[in-house]
């Protein structure tokens, strides 16, 4: 991470240029956030503001690097791997967050209503019909 954040990121994001509060020069200032709050939520990069403004995905997000190109997609594909298995801060490090493939919503069996199934099928002629009157 360290390579793309110094090529691509620490002109604006650094400790002597913390702009919107966020320093990427060191893995506490990414683990700290800006000043909007996390960047990175490991495990979930979809949802990490790290990864939505350097893929320019997102409402509200601003595209990074600001008022540049978009960076090669080999290299958003390796913040979104890092984020993804967890934001490690070196090869021997443990996962900060859940690493599972994805952890949004997907319709299961688990989450589905209850299916409502008749006791009997009743046919279209036998519906009008009047119950059977019993007698003692």
């Amino acid at each position: 991470m360290k390579p793309i954040f110094r090529r691509r990121c620490l002109g604006c994001h650094s400790a002597t240029e913390a702009r919107a509060g966020l320093n990427l020069e060191t893995y506490a200032g990414v683990m700290k956030g800006a000043d909007a709050g996390d960047i990175a939520i490991p495990g979930r990069p979809g949802s990490s503001a790290l990864y939505k403004a350097v893929a320019h995905e997102g409402d509200g997000i601003p595209r990074m690097p600001l008022n540049q190109a978009k960076i090669p997609d080999t290299e958003i594909a390796v913040i979104q791997e890092w984020i993804q298995k967890g934001v490690l801060e070196n090869a021997t490090s443990i996962p900060k967050g859940p690493t599972i493939s994805n952890l949004d919503f997907k319709p299961s069996d688990l989450n589905r209503p209850p299916v409502r199934r008749s006791c009997r099928k009743v046919s279209r002629s036998s519906a009008f019909r009047s119950p059977p009157v019993r007698t003692r």
